[in-house]
């Protein structure tokens, strides 16, 4: 259970997210309604940061329209992220308006208004609950839409197999667009080797140009041994001259080595502009020692027009001084 500030917390045991929230979500004043479950793996922290004043304390302020508590009580400082993920619904006469997620070590400033815990919810329960809510929300007013892509990512930070099934699902090619690009994104970052095995074999068989290149930006996200690889492959093989701008574009992200022969390779052995452009442009991200000389070999010498100006733009994006010298020489001409 999380630390509530500024708000009345009340316990209760439940097994049905449904029923409990049919007990005490059917008035017109505002509520929240949490739980919690182990939490998955995944980068960066779940607690938001808020506001200077108060002496640099993290705290969620899950009601950003309703006045502060006067000074939040210390909370000492993390080492680590929490091990539990918090899902919390704010419900409006019975009806989901906003979801948010947290993890059990970020403390909650609820803005006076009271947060029903339930205890005893399974993973199982808590991702079949959240694959309703999109289910029922995604092609609802705006409202709604916001809540069932907040659902997205909420189900992949479920430690537990049962999200990976329902990702499965999500990504499937009769999902929801917005749905689809959410569950995708969130399976390459969170979901491990799982998450790469379901993007590389649903990219084998999806045939939408669009709904691959979906899929090639999530694959950019996986953190897996294999990923680079796989990027680069499809970088120099795809048939679709967009599949392969974004899968250099991830793989020189991504890849720990070899990246710049590799890449100098797609610059000069592909036939398409839109992909050298992309190639050219993803020297950027690679380490300044070798991606900096590279480019500026490229804006000199490059083996077309195309590829010079890209280099060129590339060079103006950066703030490293040997491409400064390299833009003034060129002014200077």
């Amino acid at each position: 259970m999380p630390a509530v500030q500024n708000g009345r917390l009340e316990s209760r045991a439940a097994t049905s997210i449904d029923s409990a929230i049919a007990a005490v979500g059917s008035g017109s004043e505002p509520v929240w309604v949490g739980w919690a479950v182990p939490l998955a793996e995944h980068r960066g922290s779940l607690c938001t940061q808020w506001s200077p004043d108060l002496a640099g304390v993290s705290i969620a302020r899950i009601e950003p329209e309703t006045p502060a508590a006067a000074v939040p009580s210390p909370q000492p400082v993390r080492l680590e992220v929490g091990t539990h993920l918090v899902v919390l619904v704010r419900l409006v006469a019975g009806r989901v308006e906003r979801l948010r997620t947290l993890d059990d070590e970020c403390p909650i400033d609820a803005g006076g208004r009271a947060v029903h815990w339930l205890t005893g919810i399974s993973p199982a329960e808590s991702v079949r609950y959240l694959d309703a809510l999109i289910r029922t929300s995604a092609s609802t007013l705006a409202s709604g839409q916001r809540v069932a892509l907040a659902a997205v990512p909420a189900i992949a930070l479920h430690r537990d197999a049962v999200a990976d099934a329902t990702l499965d699902r999500l990504i499937a090619e009769d999902s929801a667009e917005a749905v689809a690009r959410q569950a995708a994104t969130w399976m390459g970052s969170t979901r491990g080797a799982r998450g790469f095995e379901t993007l590389t074999a649903a990219l084998g068989r999806a045939t939408d140009p669009q709904r691959r290149r979906l899929l090639v930006t999530a694959l950019g996200q996986s953190r897996q041994p294999k990923t680079a690889d796989a990027l680069l492959t499809l970088a120099r093989t795809d048939r679709d001259a967009a599949i392969r701008a974004e899968a250099v574009h991830w793989y020189a992200r991504q890849a720990s080595s070899g990246v710049l022969p590799n890449v100098m390779g797609i610059i000069t052995g592909d036939n398409d502009d839109v992909v050298r452009r992309r190639a050219v442009s993803s020297l950027g991200f690679i380490a300044a020692d070798s991606g900096i000389p590279a480019l500026i070999q490229l804006a000199r010498t490059g083996p077309s027009p195309v590829i010079r100006k890209e280099a060129v733009s590339t060079l103006a994006r950066t703030t490293d001084a040997r491409a400064r010298a390299f833009l003034e020489e060129l002014v200077a001409r």
